[in-house]
């Protein structure tokens, strides 16, 4: 299905579809030719003849949703887009999916050093013959999310997250996380997927499992100099850093763009200190700092810094 959002694109943030997503891309995002290209298996939800005084299943953010009982099973297939412009700009353009449930809602969570994604969805405890409800949620950040909201390289985002339930005690499997790729699914970022999900209105938080390490960038003359406290880097245990322009701080946040401006720059100490031209890292851009350990290649660290003038050095951070 191809969705011509025309003026809806330029404050479209997440999208929802009730069903199985199988390819997802976007095309003009902000601006009013935007298109959305979607695939997806329609899938079951329950059928709630009539909804009790109050009932929250369907609000944003969801609340007070407690059904026991579904009168039945529907096969359907829906989509909801927000355009609750508030939200990051990085956002825009992912999209999750919900099996066997009533809704589902997308929020942000966490801090500027440490964001995440909250996802909750809504569903009856148990199906009509009386066994109990069992959903799935699947999830597709974009790589332009993982960049400029989380700050991870596409390439390590299936190793570095974690996804916990909070909100109404219950189980599901083990999460997974899945690359894609614009060849095959439609756009490139990563696909968290979980299953087995009980309820009545359970939360997911999509977080890094980094810790958060804080990045100085500051631009004085031909030079931009780079300083971070790395734990697991020393004079025995050698790192290799990375720093990538993510472009200036204005720039399109759903975009996903960097240039590399230096790789495999060897460090030695706890304090890293880098130093790059400033013609390719110039104040207000965005910079990315990537280190890893030099014999396992284990990723140690992967923040956002955004490079201050002479008098101003110190950054917000992001995981």
């Amino acid at each position: 299905m191809t969705v011509a959002l025309n003026t809806l694109g330029k404050p479209l943030r997440w999208s929802w579809v009730n069903g199985d997503l199988l390819y997802w891309q976007t095309s003009n995002l902000g601006h009013d030719d935007a298109t959305v290209h979607v695939k997806f298996r329609p899938a079951t939800a329950p059928y709630v003849a009539q909804f009790p005084s109050g009932n929250g299943c369907t609000a944003t953010p969801i609340f007070n949703c407690n059904i026991a009982r579904a009168d039945g099973q529907v096969l359907a297939a829906s989509m909801v887009f927000s355009l609750d412009n508030t939200l990051d700009p990085a956002l825009t353009g992912a999209a999750f999916a919900t099996k066997n449930a009533i809704a589902g809602f997308l929020q942000p969570g966490g801090t500027v050093e440490a964001p995440s994604l909250d996802m909750q969805i809504s569903s009856t405890h148990a199906n009509a013959d009386g066994t109990p409800q069992l959903g799935t949620l699947e999830a597709f950040m974009p790589s332009a999310t993982l960049l400029n909201l989380y700050g991870i390289l596409p390439t390590d985002a299936a190793t570095v997250f974690r996804t916990t339930r909070a909100g109404d005690a219950g189980t599901n499997d083990a999460p997974s996380y899945t690359p894609w790729t614009a060849e095959t699914n439609g756009s490139d970022g990563l696909f968290v997927t979980v299953k087995d999900i009980t309820f009545s209105v359970p939360k997911y938080r999509v977080a890094s499992k980094l810790k958060p390490v804080g990045v100085h960038a500051r631009a004085r003359g031909s030079k931009t100099t780079i300083k971070a406290s790395i734990a697991g880097c020393s004079k025995k245990r050698k790192c290799v850093a990375a720093v990538y322009n993510l472009g200036r701080k204005s720039a399109k946040r759903f975009v996903a763009t960097k240039t590399t401006v230096l790789r495999h720059r060897t460090v030695r100490a706890k304090k890293l200190l880098i130093v790059v031209p400033a013609s390719k890292l110039k104040k207000r851009d965005q910079c990315l700092l990537v280190v890893r350990s030099a014999k396992h290649k284990k990723l140690l660290a992967s923040t956002i810094g955004t490079v201050r003038g002479r008098r101003k050095g110190l950054t917000h951070t992001h995981p």
